[in-house]
């Protein structure tokens, strides 16, 4: 959340230019996701169609940025199994709210290691390994609000299961995603109940 705007979360680009309408579809399908007649999460509006920096991961740089790690700030190889994708979050820390902690800066980072590509379809030969961005994407914008994973295993064709499956399509937020981020939106979350998401990943 930006100071002064609550609702609204501005995000900066570090990707091709071929990538930019597809960010674009993930943000509005968050912007314009409703449950029970509320939205369900903030506002995401894409600042600028790209930005050149060398240090994109920062939490104190008052930018969300979304880019590929081509610079390696990422330790990949320490995650077992190795993500497609990072959300890194900066929290405004409890304090003086008995609340859920804001979260004042977030980061994706896609791990350049996965070949991501814009699929119109499901791909059925098995021999090739591609992953859908906008997907991929998709969950991840969800962290960068402070949702964590469906991680009930009779779900995990939600968008925010923890599993991506190659070769597969799966854009479109469903019941128990909409359900999930309205009751975090809409609602005052006591702070124990809340974890510590510095670093959510898929």
């Amino acid at each position: 959340k930006q100071e002064g705007e609550p609702n609204i979360r501005q995000i900066n680009l570090l990707f091709p230019d071929n990538f930019i309408e597809a960010i674009d579809r993930a943000m509005q399908k968050w912007n314009f996701a409703i449950y029970d007649g509320e939205k369900v999460a903030p506002n995401l509006i894409r600042n600028s169609p790209t930005v050149q920096l060398n240090d994109f991961v920062n939490d104190s740089d008052g930018l969300n940025i979304i880019g590929i790690d081509n610079f390696e700030e990422v330790e990949w190889i320490e995650f077992d199994p190795e993500p497609l994708a990072i959300c890194h979050t900066k929290l405004n820390k409890c304090g003086e709210s008995d609340f859920a902690p804001v979260i004042t800066d977030a980061d994706i980072s896609f791990n350049p290691k996965f070949y991501f590509q814009i699929m119109q379809s499901i791909i059925i030969d098995e021999c090739v390994d591609i992953y859908d961005f906008e997907t991929v994407l998709i969950h991840e914008l969800g962290h960068s609000f402070g949702l964590g994973h469906i991680e009930n295993i009779s779900l995990n064709y939600t968008v925010m299961n923890p599993s991506t499956r190659k070769n597969s399509i799966n854009s479109d937020l469903w019941g128990e995603d909409l359900c999930f981020a309205y009751v975090l939106h809409n609602h005052n979350i006591p702070c124990e109940d809340f974890g510590d998401p510095e670093i959510d990943k898929a």
